[in-house]
This record gives structure tokens, sequence and C-alpha cells, in this order.
């Protein structure tokens, strides 16, 4: 995994007689969905959701995921050469918001972190740590600016052959995003949608009451959930460090690639939820921002108005701190 995403997203109030919830779970994308569909009336025939669901992750993992061999990132990848070519437009709809958070963060997110990635051992392949020089052999072909998009003609570019792409920290926002506008589109206006901790929900319950989840952050010595917050029409995203380190050279790291310097994110016991109304923005803000860091990464979403939430471990315990359009949004534990 190129990030460590963090949400535990669950469904905290019962409908309380207003309506019923079908409740669906499963695995995708080298992680595990949950997508709970509210109600009134007759139960729908849940085989059709069931379906619906499914067949949309796996259609795009078929499109977005490094693990497949023919998956459109993939065989992009591959390509040697810089013409544009034809590329399924959920891969341009992921990389449209994937760019802009890389250009509006300095490229703390940049979807040509692949090589990166898979050097460090976070890709497919298991492989020892890289030394310096293989590195640096790496780092110009990583930046946000090497790829070309023409939404017009479906097609995408790369300045080098050599570039490839990741999007480990927006696919699975983007999937929630997706599944949950399927069912909109099929008729369901009360859903949520968490894939790998990454949440869309539409609407609000049958009775008026927004969704309610819980947000996970580092605690003083392990994980611990930091209160809740209520969602309509809107998504929200985690990204941290606390979940997914690993020791090396004496010093721990976070399985998240900083674009800027080639190498892991140093372990800082630190999480960002994001809160957007589009699941994939809110899924790479919060890894830029995990890049940023607590100070950087605060005064970023400040100047572009984001509605976050900063959590790290203090010397007295857990600190959080909460942009002006977060303020009041989380209902802290008692």
């Amino acid at each position: 995994m190129a990030a460590a995403v963090v949400l535990a997203a669950v469904l905290l109030a019962a409908c309380d007689g207003a309506g019923s919830v079908q409740r669906l779970s499963g695995s995708t994308m080298g992680t595990s969905y949950d997508v709970l569909v509210e109600f009134r009336g007759p139960a729908p025939d849940t085989a059709s959701i069931s379906s619906l669901v499914v067949s949309e992750l796996v259609r795009l993992n078929g499109i977005l995921s490094t693990y497949e061999p023919e998956s459109d990132i993939s065989r992009f990848g591959r390509h040697d050469g810089t013409d544009p070519v034809p590329v399924d437009p959920a891969l341009l709809d992921v990389l449209g918001p994937a760019l802009e958070v890389s250009r509006r963060s300095g490229g703390a997110f940049d979807p040509t972190v692949a090589p990166l990635v898979d050097i460090w051992g976070f890709g497919p392949a298991d492989v020892p740590p890289p030394d310096s020089a293989e590195v640096d052999a790496l780092k110009p072909l990583v930046g946000y600016d090497r790829l070309v998009l023409d939404p017009v003609a479906g097609t995408l570019a790369k300045t080098d052959p050599r570039v490839r792409i990741d999007l480990s920290g927006a696919a699975k926002g983007y999937a929630a995003q997706q599944v949950a506008l399927s069912l909109r589109d099929r008729g369901y206006e009360s859903v949520l949608a968490d894939v790998g901790g990454e949440l869309r929900v539409l609407g609000s319950h049958a009775d008026g009451r927004p969704w309610r989840v819980a947000l996970e952050g580092p605690g003083a010595t392990a994980p611990e959930m930091l209160g809740t917050i209520d969602l309509v029409d809107e998504a929200i995203a985690t990204s941290g460090d606390f979940r997914n380190y690993y020791e090396y050279g004496g010093d721990l790291y976070a399985h998240i690639i900083d674009p800027r310097t080639g190498y892991p994110v140093r372990f800082r016991g630190f999480s960002v939820s994001v809160v957007h109304e589009d699941a994939t923005m809110a899924d790479a803000w919060a890894t830029a921002l995990t890049v940023l860091g607590p100070d950087d990464g605060f005064e970023l979403a400040q100047r572009e108005g984001l509605t976050a939430l900063f959590a790290w471990r203090g010397p007295g315990g857990v600190e959080m701190r909460a942009t002006s359009a977060m303020e009041g949004r989380v209902t802290p534990v008692e």
C-alpha cells in the first residue's frame, strides 16, 4: 500500500423505525468495503443491490489497480512511448482531481509516485529498501507535470516513457464515490459507501438525521476513536501513519512516500481527516496533508479553506487541531 487509510467509518445511530438498512460488505482493492443502503417501505432486491456494488468495484479495480497486469494503469505504465493512448474514462476522472491536489499541494501528493512506491516495497513486489543512489535515479520520473490528460479525446500521455502511475492515495475515495452515485442512479437516496475507510454518503437518514460516523486516529499508545462527525451529501477520508509503518535504519517510517524527497514519511503518530463534497478530493487531500505534516499541512489546509482535522501524539496525550471550516463539526469522545 502507498498510504495507510485509517478512517474507521461505522453507523452509530440506528434508524429508530424511520427506515430499514441493507448492509453489504466484502473485499476489494486489497482492502474491505462496507455499503449501507437505507430505504422506506418494502425491502429492495438485495441481490440486485449487491450485484451493482460488486460489479462497480470489480470494474474500477480492473482500471485503477497496480496489482492487475491488464488494468489501464498497468498498461499505461508499460507503454513505451510519449504519444497519447486511449484509457478508460474512469482513469481520467480520478486523475483530474488528483492532479489538481498535486498542483495545489506543491507535489505533496503525486500520481506519478509509482516508481518510488515500488522501490520501497510498498507496491506489488516485496523488495528490500533502496539506497540513496537508487532513489535519486528515480526522482526525475516523478512529477505531476509528467502527465498530459485530454478528457475530450479520452487519452493520457507522459513526457517520459518510464513514467508510471500509482493512485492508491485517491482510488479508494473515487471507488466509494462511484458506488454511491451508482446507487443513486438506481433511485436510492440514502447511502453510505465505505471503501478502505474512505467514505461517501448520499443524503441523510429517512427521518432527516445526518449519517454519523466515527473518526479514528492516533491514541496515546494505540489507535483510538477521536470523536464523531455528522455528514450529509459529503465525503470524508483519513490518512496517517499510526497504523501502517515500519523500521528502517533505526527509525520509523510510514507507508506513505513523500514524492518531493523520494523517501517515506517519518513516523509521527499523526493523522488528517478531510471532509469534502467529492470523495476523490477528500482522499487525495488527506494524503497530501499527511505528507506535509501538522504545521505545513495545517497552514495549507487553512489557505485552501479545507474542512480538516489534524491529530497527533503529543507529550501529554493526543492533541487535535481543526481548520476554521471544521470548527464545531467533530464531537469529541467523552
